[in-house]
């Protein structure tokens, strides 16, 4: 096996390698710009975790102008690549965690593709017409007997034993790549793993950012089919048990796309 070095150059080399072994399975997923860092970002009032994201369109290819920012915007598809981003939280969790945020976001990217709506919701939840037949198609599965999440959905497909054994190259080169990682996620708490959710970017493009699941405490808001619609706020640990329904209109309360912490501020 070939010796890769410990830089940064060495893990993107290592996950674009990762992203071709994907494209030559699904030959209709695009060319990217693979890119890594943290995956915790700080609003002000509020903190993401993220595995990774795809966002269609937020590279430019060609040579910049010396207007730098000033420049005319570009919006010619035909000259914009999209960008695959892996945190380096992520790559801690060790190769096969690594490859399957890789397919998650690749099951993005084909819905970018085939113009399939695979979420909603601010697009933080993923659904199952559209997501899980995708997955499918990239070597994800839900697992048997397991409830959607009341927030993100079928976000947490897994990687099957078929996949496993038909990545076996991709993720011994990965573990053998992996060798810096960020610890971020660790050392505030936000233990990953098992949990991923999925975000969007601010553009709007599939941000699917791969991210801990939201702690049993954390609140978000539900609302039933009324009009206008009845609404709460709601921990995690509430809500999951069973279904809350409306006495008004019949209809369950479902999660809305909005952050606890923005609106009660």
């Amino acid at each position: 096996m070939t010796t890769i070095e410990t830089t940064g150059s060495g893990l993107i080399a290592a996950l674009e390698q990762t992203w071709a072994d994907i494209r030559r399975r699904a030959p209709q997923l695009p060319e990217v710009v693979v890119v890594t860092g943290t995956g915790l970002s700080a609003g002000a009032f509020h903190i993401d975790a993220k595995w990774g994201h795809f966002g269609a369109d937020h590279w430019v290819e060609g040579r910049p102008t010396e207007e730098g920012q000033k420049a005319a915007l570009d919006l010619s598809a035909a000259r914009r690549k999209p960008e695959l981003f892996v945190s380096g939280e992520c790559l801690a969790e060790g190769p096969r965690q690594t490859l399957q945020t890789m397919l998650h976001e690749a099951v993005h990217a084909l819905a970018h593709i085939r113009g399939v709506k695979d979420t909603s919701r601010g697009s933080k939840y993923h659904n199952k017409r559209d997501f899980i037949p995708l997955a499918g198609e990239l070597g994800l599965a839900w697992p048997d007997g397991q409830r959607s999440h009341p927030v993100i959905g079928f976000s947490e497909v897994k990687l099957t034993e078929e996949t496993l054994a038909d990545y076996a190259d991709s993720l011994a080169y990965l573990g053998a790549a992996i060798r810096l990682y960020r610890d971020t996620f660790r050392r505030v708490g936000l233990l990953g793993g098992q949990g991923q959710g999925q975000e969007r970017d601010q553009d709007g493009q599939d941000g699917d950012g791969q991210q801990p699941t939201p702690k049993a405490s954390e609140r978000f808001k539900v609302a039933c089919g009324c009009q206008p619609p009845r609404s709460f706020w709601i921990r995690a640990k509430q809500y999951t048990p069973g279904p809350i329904c409306c006495g008004v209109c019949g209809q369950d309360f479902q999660p809305e796309d909005a952050s606890p912490d923005q609106h009660d501020r």
